[in-house]
């Protein structure tokens, strides 16, 4: 079943949102199997981009033009040899969301509890939102 999420860039250069569109297994998840499935798909994408990138590859044009509206032209090319565990990663989501720093929207209903089904149908739309807490100074 494809699912739209929406994502926001990490840096600065990138202010939109982006609609991505991920393939899932077809059944009914809680929110718990859900980020783990989540995980999974970006770790496997992760690793794809990596193996891709062993192998030296030409920038067409557009890919060009796009990097550079972006702010930043290069090869995209993966430094990090580290290997990330699946469990870990795992872990980790689970652990920001019960944390509060990860807000999880399915079409427009927040969800607060990892146990709690979700009604996902063909084209649901998820929405992650990362929590960032003002922090001021005393004086």
């Amino acid at each position: 079943m494809q699912i739209n999420i929406s994502i926001k860039g990490v840096s600065n250069q990138k202010k939109k949102i982006q609609n991505i569109i991920y393939e899932y297994p077809d059944k009914e998840y809680t929110l718990k199997e859900f980020l783990a499935e989540t995980v999974r798909i970006n770790l496997a994408e992760f690793y794809a981009k990596k193996r891709e990138n062993d192998v030296l590859k030409c920038l067409t044009d557009t890919e060009i033009k796009d990097m550079a509206s972006e702010g930043k032209v290069s090869f995209q090319i993966l430094y990090n040899d580290k290997v990330v565990s699946e469990e870990a990663a795992i872990e980790n989501a689970l652990q920001c969301f019960e944390d509060g720093m990860v807000a999880v929207f399915v079409d427009s209903t927040r969800i607060e509890e990892l146990d709690c089904k979700l009604s996902l149908t063909e084209g649901s739309h998820v929405i992650f939102v990362k929590l960032t807490f003002l922090v001021g100074r005393m004086w």
